[in-house]
């Protein structure tokens, strides 16, 4: 098979990966976070159960970027960088273009401090990823406090980064899901 044949396949692969939604389900969201949770549910039900890191490579970079948002918004909501870490989403949040791409989609605050909890997470790589029973993950909140002023931030700015990221995949729909 040449190289062009497996481009095409390859591109082929990840545009069937693309999740169906009726179009209702998106107009009767009520807010921003529920018109972009009514995707990320779709590709769940399409990974079933989950959507394990891996899988990400398997779908549009469009639809891995509204994944790792959902994700990142998600973790920092509920236990902050330190839960994202320890859970295992550093690699695919730090190491890879989410920042670059969250930030052309119009969320370029939430980029901003993504690229600053990915500087502290690189110089703390070892000890942030270091599996820990729940005493010693309960404790590393005190001891480790340097992502405590950018959850704070990231708080204040959640709102409006979730606004941008809506507006650009309603703009870019097509390139992560079929309506129905």
């Amino acid at each position: 098979m040449n190289l062009l044949q497996k481009l095409k396949n390859w591109l082929q692969a990840r545009v069937a990966t693309l999740p169906t939604i009726p179009a209702a389900t998106l107009s009767a969201a009520t807010s921003d976070e529920d018109y972009l949770y009514a995707l990320v549910e779709a590709y769940e039900q399409l990974a079933n159960p989950g959507i394990p890191l891996a899988k990400l490579n398997s779908f549009t970079n469009e639809a891995a970027v509204l994944l790792l948002f959902s994700t990142l918004k998600g973790q920092v909501e509920n236990g902050g960088f330190i839960q994202l870490i320890q859970n295992g989403y550093g690699p695919a949040l730090f190491d890879s273009p989410f920042i670059r791409d969250i930030g052309n989609w119009g969320a370029t605050q939430l980029a901003e401090l993504a690229g600053q909890a990915k500087s502290i997470y690189l110089a703390h790589k070892e000890y942030l990823e270091r599996p820990r029973d729940i005493p010693e993950f309960s404790a590393m909140y005190k001891e480790f406090q340097a992502f405590e002023p950018l959850e704070n931030h990231f708080y204040s700015i959640i709102d409006s980064q979730t606004a941008s990221v809506r507006a650009y995949v309603e703009q870019h729909l097509a390139q992560l899901a079929r309506l129905a």
